[in-house]
């Protein structure tokens, strides 16, 4: 009973209970749970695994580029907590309409590549969401005698938190091209093998003869090679591999020419499989959003 109480325990503690999609907006919420349902991510379905939570992760954020700006799954016990960021895109309709450029989140200023309209703002200078950077009011003596559309680019310096769980246990499996058929006799628990064989190998067995008097009985096998790696990281490397995945993960989720300038570890929890970490990033990245003047 002692037994089966621990199985049926690790059993449950690897169904999913409960999934939170951290969201204001219910048609990203309906979005995120229509993905995860095509994943098989849903109540009472067994948890992925890291790779697989990852792997799906991605595909996801790939498939709703226009709708989803970031996504997160963090599992806690038989618990999925999705945090999702909407992407939000502001059409401009005519070139020849008046706007402003403006910073698109909060940062401090690295560049101003500008080419037409008013610089307001300097470098290094810290700018919030909706902050105006350059603006198409030109004026005179403090009067607006003119609105053209401002163009320009701007790169700013902004922050992230990640948070990651990385295995401590690594474990892969891959197949070469290497196969091979063989024949074994097999007596009680005792096996002959007529053939090639490999140091980690699959194998898919087929019986030719069998006794039904004798514990006896002649296969056929396929056997394929295999390339096995089971090994545990130490603390210092998985947080290493951790940082390196933490930071693939955010530039994924940022434009092409975003890069990170910084990183600092702000907590680390080591389990006995797992370690969790909450890194912080300072990243340049491109900051501009137009945003139309109104009359």
């Amino acid at each position: 009973m002692f037994i089966f109480g621990i199985i049926y325990i690790i059993f449950l503690s690897n169904i999913i209970f409960d999934i939170e999609i951290k969201t204001n907006n219910q048609s990203i919420e309906k979005l995120v749970r229509k993905e995860l349902n095509k994943y098989n991510i849903n109540l009472f379905k067994f948890v992925k695994s890291f790779e697989e939570k990852e792997k799906i992760k991605k595909k996801i954020l790939n498939s709703n580029k226009d709708n989803l700006e970031w996504l997160e799954i963090t599992r806690y016990g038989s618990r999925y907590i999705v945090n999702v960021e909407e992407r939000i895109i502001k059409m401009i309709e005519s070139d020849n309409i008046p706007c402003d450029i403006v910073a698109k989140k909060n940062a401090i200023i690295l560049e101003i590549v500008a080419k037409n309209g008013s610089i307001v703002k300097k470098l290094n200078d810290y700018v919030k969401k909706g902050d105006i950077i350059v603006t198409g009011n030109i004026t005179h003596k403090d009067e607006i005698v003119d609105q053209v559309k401002a163009d320009a680019t701007i790169y700013g310096e902004t922050w992230y938190k990640v948070h990651i769980s990385y295995p401590i246990s690594f474990y892969e499996k891959s197949y070469t091209s290497k196969k091979t058929k063989r024949l074994t006799f097999q007596l009680f628990n005792k096996k002959i093998i007529i053939g090639k064989t490999f140091n980690d190998e699959e194998i898919k067995a087929t019986t030719i003869v069998k006794s039904r008097f004798l514990p006896v009985k002649f296969n056929l096998e396929s056997v394929q090679e295999m390339v096995l790696i089971d090994d545990l990281y130490t603390v210092d490397e998985a947080y290493e591999e951790g940082l390196k995945l933490a930071g693939e993960k955010l530039l994924s989720s940022l434009d092409k020419d975003s890069k990170i300038l910084g990183q600092k570890k702000l907590k680390i929890i080591v389990n006995n499989s797992t370690i969790d970490m909450d890194i912080f990033f300072k990243v340049y990245e491109n900051i501009t959003e137009i945003n139309r003047i109104e009359e």
